[in-house]
């Protein structure tokens, strides 16, 4: 009995099915945002955009500009969650521009940490903290 063959398919379907990689019929990350504005699919499309990470954070950073705001706030939420430095600009511009936005996006901010995302709450609020 000759197995080689299995063992390659075998192979050949590991290299091609990764957890967080798009599969057939699975929504793409683009998708998947658009989802973020449906009550009943929210929650599952926002754990499967935290599962792709770094793959999903070009379409969360779409989602920051979207014309709705659910789209835009539960964006922020999963960039904070994933903690992907490549959002701090985008989240950056949202807190100073957004007022409405801007809590969200310093939780976010805070999730992701680093010296750029630190100086965003003192720039903004610093001067009523000092008194």
């Amino acid at each position: 009995m000759v197995r080689f063959p299995r063992t390659l398919a075998a192979i050949a379907i590991l290299l091609l099915v990764r957890p967080g990689r798009a599969v057939a019929g699975e929504p793409s990350p683009d998708e998947l945002v658009g989802l973020l504005a449906k009550d009943d699919k929210a929650y599952q499309a926002n754990q499967d955009l935290v599962a792709l990470g770094r793959r999903a954070v070009p379409a969360l950073i779409k989602g920051l500009k979207s014309a709705d705001r659910t789209i835009q706030t539960r964006s922020v939420t999963a960039l904070g969650e994933i903690r992907d430095a490549a959002a701090i600009g985008p989240l950056v511009e949202l807190a100073e521009k957004d007022p409405p936005g801007s809590f969200d996006a310093l939780v976010a901010l805070g999730n992701i940490g680093g010296p750029e995302a630190g100086a965003v709450p003192y720039r903004r609020h610093g001067a009523a903290f000092l008194g």
